[in-house]
């Protein structure tokens, strides 16, 4: 969040603008976890579905009414899935079946599996149970005569058709080959060893010789320093190039999500403080919040007309001056801060990093062009029922002592919740409809203060219409691409985007907005073509200036 009233402008594209998509309520989560796809962005619809690909309770997010949004897991170094192998039970037995994780990591996974009979008597029972997590049941697996396969074969396709934590695979062989496979392909056989299979006591998948057990990754912190979705080392002498694993494992799901359409991407960790009397992070360890500020600003260039914010949360070691410091250093209107955590109704208490959760379910639900705070009732945090219960304690003023050494604070007071709040921090109420946000706002410049009545401008909202407003012009921009340059080009390019800026008027998104575009010489029948706009949010006290630059 920006303390102060930012001067926003648009960089320069020399090149073709892709046409993009309406993503004004799409949040994108990185997480770290012990399961699922690394630097793979996936569309989570509910707890359920995060809980089963990425093995975390995503509850806090979807019960405050979050929309889907954007999962992606990082990691630093290899993530294995686990590998199984069932041998037959002859007197040299070889392997007939494997059994290997849908997803990657260590999350533990527990099988047992028996067998009796062979051939068409044969029946195979398998229990698999993940940690934390569900349990599927594989009994009485038979053979079938009619399809002439076996019960091996029934197992595994089963398996494949409705695990939602294996997959498995049986052992194909042609002449001196063998593969596996889900299916027997044509031209092989199927290998079935002597055709009983060892029984199997609750194991962990991948444990015991000749298997291969799942992994989490490098660089992982003691079990007993590891929170929800922060276990990556934030040490820099863990990492490489003077990056802690933390940073690189962040930067690269980061990058993951350059070509997804998001309208944010939250950080769920923050830099730690080994307490609120210390006026540093704690020692040794990397910039986390840093990785989210370098792809925002990579990805709000013209060029890559992906325009997005970050929201990021405070540690909760972090005193009032050191709140109100980090703000001030983001000095970035594309970054969001949450300066205090929340508890609900179990009284489980989620800090200001995971307090980003609140505040991006709410945006996630709000149309963009309507401010997220506010005295409404419809503004208060809550799904389809009351989940949080009460806001978390905020530092007030420090107490210094004559060596200007941290002592002590005293609570916070109304006015220390102003500064948060005009500091650019967002911050949260409590009235009768219940827990709302109290956004990080910029003082407005008295002249827009006088002509419009705004005395604050909404800063989110503000945000959130000058990037509506700039994919809406490149997509109306792109809509022109491919035409040629002829006596009315300029005109029907300023009323193509005239049009989609009145659209915006018309949703009380602007107050108002002109348009204007020059051609450079035509040359080979192409020319550089300028699009200046300039547009006043109705959120905001000033007038933002955008200038785009088309082929």
């Amino acid at each position: 969040m920006v303390k102060g009233v930012p001067y926003v402008h648009v960089q320069h594209s020399y090149g073709v603008v892709s046409n993009a998509l309406d993503h004004d309520q799409t949040p994108a989560f990185v997480i770290e976890c012990e399961k699922g796809p690394v630097n793979t962005p996936i569309l989570i619809k509910s707890p359920a579905q995060l809980k089963r690909i990425f093995g975390v309770d995503g509850d806090f997010y979807f019960a405050l009414g979050g929309a889907p949004a954007y999962f992606v897991r990082a990691c630093y170094g290899n993530s294995q899935r686990a590998i199984h192998y069932i041998k037959d039970t002859g007197s040299e037995p070889i392997d007939v079946l494997k059994l290997e994780a849908r997803y990657e990591g260590s999350k533990k996974i527990y099988i047992t599996l028996s067998s009796t009979g062979t051939g068409n008597n044969q029946r195979i029972n398998l229990t698999v149970t993940e940690q934390d997590g569900i349990t599927e049941y594989y009994l009485g697996i038979r053979g079938s005569v009619v399809q002439q396969k076996t019960a091996l074969e029934k197992l595994v396709e089963k398996i494949n058709k409705d695990s939602q934590i294996l997959k498995a695979y049986i052992k194909a062989k042609k002449e001196t080959e063998t593969i596996w496979a889900e299916t027997v392909p044509s031209g092989y056989t199927l290998e079935l060893g002597n055709g009983e299979l060892q029984s199997i006591p609750k194991t962990v998948l991948g444990s015991g010789t000749g298997n291969v057990a799942g992994t989490s990754g490098d660089k992982l912190k003691p079990v007993a320093e590891q929170k929800p979705f922060d276990i990556i080392s934030d040490l820099v002498t863990d990492g490489e190039n003077g990056l802690s694993p933390s940073e690189i494992a962040h930067e690269e799901a980061l990058r993951s999500l350059e070509e997804v359409e998001v309208a944010c991407v939250v950080c769920l960790k923050s830099v730690e403080y080994e307490s609120r009397e210390a006026d540093a992070p704690r020692a040794g360890i990397g910039e986390i919040y840093a990785p989210y500020i370098e792809h925002v600003e990579k990805m709000n260039l013209a060029e890559n007309h992906a325009w997005r914010y970050a929201i990021l949360g405070a540690d909760e070691n972090m005193n009032k001056d050191i709140r109100l410091q980090r703000a001030s250093v983001f000095n970035n209107e594309n970054v969001i801060f949450v300066g205090q955590g929340l508890y609900d109704v179990e009284g489980n208490y989620y800090e200001p990093r995971l307090a980003t959760m609140a505040v991006a379910a709410k945006i996630s639900t709000t149309p963009y062009h309507i401010a997220i705070w506010g005295g409404r009732p419809q503004k208060a945090l809550r799904g389809s029922f009351d989940f949080l219960s009460d806001i978390g304690e905020l530092p007030g003023e420090v107490i210094y002592d004559d060596d200007n050494n941290v002592i002590g604070e005293k609570p916070a007071t109304k006015d220390d919740i102003v500064q948060y709040n005009e500091g650019g921090i967002i911050t949260f109420l409590v009235d009768k409809d219940g827990i709302k946000i109290r956004e990080g706002i910029t003082t407005a410049q008295q002249a827009y203060s006088e002509y419009y009545g705004v005395d604050k401008e909404d800063e989110i909202s503000v945000l959130r219409i000058i990037n509506h407003a700039k994919y809406i012009v490149y997509d109306a921009c792109y809509k022109m691409l491919g035409e040629g340059i002829t006596d009315t080009f300029q005109m029907d390019l300023e009323t193509q985007v005239s049009e989609a800026l009145s659209t915006m008027v018309s949703e009380a998104a602007l107050l108002d907005y002109s348009v204007a575009s020059r051609i450079d010489p035509v040359i080979g029948g192409r020319a550089k073509v300028y699009v200046d706009i300039s547009i006043t949010p109705v959120h905001a006290a000033r007038q933002i200036d955008a200038s785009i630059v088309v082929m």
